[in-house]
């Protein structure tokens, strides 16, 4: 089978596949309260913005605790991470 795919290569013909397997489902974890932001700005490796952007979650020591993404959702702070994740990211 891979020779019939380096022969249609060889002849300019491509044939291109894309399988996307989404099998991995998110948790958001939401803070709220009026210290909300300042207690997140603490919290994160960037900088808590209204703009979506990735962001890892640091111990008090400033390892890695997660990845995910972060951002301002009215007056509430989100953090999307893999829901595998989600009970490490809140212990």
């Amino acid at each position: 089978m891979s020779g019939q795919g380096r022969g249609d290569l060889a002849r300019g013909r491509r044939s291109i596949e894309l399988n996307v397997v989404n099998s991995l489902s998110w948790s958001e974890l939401r803070l709220s309260g009026a210290d909300a932001i300042s207690f997140a700005q603490g919290q994160f490796s960037q900088e808590v913005t209204t703009h979506r952007r990735a962001s890892l979650l640091l111990a008090p020591d400033g390892h890695v605790v997660t990845g995910g993404d972060l951002w301002i959702e009215g007056p509430e702070v989100v953090f999307s991470v893999p829901a595998p994740l989600a009970d490490t990211a809140t212990a």
